[in-house]
This record gives C-alpha cells, sequence and structure tokens, in this order.
C-alpha cells in the first residue's frame, strides 16, 4: 500500500470487501510437517495464535507476511523472489521438504494446491462482506490486498471502469 499511497501520491479510502473467522480446528500434529508454509496474515494468526513452532522452518509469501511471522518471534527461513504463488511453488519444488502445512481459507486456489508434499489445511473462513456499491466515478484507482479481494469486488460490482488504475498484490486472475 506504501506504493499506492507514496509514488502515486493517492489517498487509500479503505472498503472492506471480505471478513475472516477462525475456525476451531483439531489439534494439529506438527511432528509430521518438515515445515509450515504461509501466504497470508491470516494463516500464520490461525497457526501461531495456537501453537509453538520451534524448530520448524517457515515459508512465507511475500515481506509483509514474513513481517507478521517476525512479530510472533519467529524467522521466516524462505521466501521467493516474488510474492506469489507460482514463485513459491518454484521454490518449494527446490528445496524439497517432505512435508509441508499450509494453514489457508476455504475459498484458497492457486498452485500450491497440486503439490504433492503440501498439506493443505483450513484453518480459517473468507466471507464475502455484503456492501452497498460505491461511485467508482471520483476514484482513480482500486488496491486489491488478496485473491479473495479481487473475487469479491466481482461478485458486487462485475466489472472494473476504465478509468481506474488497479493495484494488486501477488500474481492471481479474477473472473
Amino acid at each position: 500500500l506504501d506504493l499506492w499511497t507514496c509514488q502515486l501520491n493517492q489517498t487509500l479510502v479503505p472498503y472492506s470487501l471480505i471478513e475472516i473467522q477462525y475456525l476451531k480446528t483439531k489439534p494439529i500434529n506438527f511432528t509430521k510437517y518438515d515445515a509450515v508454509l504461509f501466504t497470508s496474515k491470516h494463516g500464520v494468526k490461525s497457526i501461531l495464535d495456537n501453537y509453538n513452532l520451534k524448530n520448524k522452518k517457515i515459508i512465507a509469501i511475500g515481506q509483509q507476511t514474513k513481517q507478521v511471522v517476525e512479530s510472533y518471534g519467529y524467522k521466516v527461513d524462505y521466501l521467493p523472489e516474488t510474492p506469489d504463488s507460482n514463485s513459491l511453488t518454484k521454490l518449494i519444488k527446490a528445496v524439497k521438504f517432505k512435508n509441508i502445512l499450509y494453514p489457508t481459507s476455504q475459498i484458497s486456489d492457486n498452485a500450491l494446491h497440486g503439490l504433492k508434499n503440501v498439506a493443505v489445511k483450513v484453518t480459517y473462513k473468507t466471507k464475502f462482506k455484503k456492501q452497498a456499491k460505491v461511485d467508482l466515478s471520483g476514484y482513480s484507482g482500486l488496491v486489491f490486498s488478496s485473491a479473495s479481494t479481487v473475487k469479491a469486488y466481482f461478485k458486487l460490482y462485475k466489472n472494473i471502469p476504465k478509468h481506474l488504475q488497479i493495484l494488486v498484490y501477488g500474481d492471481f486472475v479474477a473472473a
């Protein structure tokens, strides 16, 4: 978001399209995992609020997720060159862990789900908020912080007006 506010000299107006519900899950046996993979602050919170990951390797998708992990006192061992699931998939294939825990939401859908050594564990739910449409004609752009916000936007608006600049984090397709 610093890119938007500083380099483009724009003011951000928050318009939350999603809400997160953390789930009570069955206890996780971390002895069967070599590493834990985080692709969002919500995955971090869902695990680190409930478990100690001492002696586990930690993989984060990008700098923002890394900062959240570090705020819990942990070190991130692996970070891909670019903060997207395709780069993360390449990194995981190169590192060759046997079993990686991937805490995520129920709507997560990316290249990581196809890796045999990645165990997808739904630890939180992403819900689309019911919002009234805002007149976008007075805005110069949209910032999407996740694939979930893109999906929620298109559920509400159906298209992006041509006058808007778009800033997205990660590599995802909205349809």
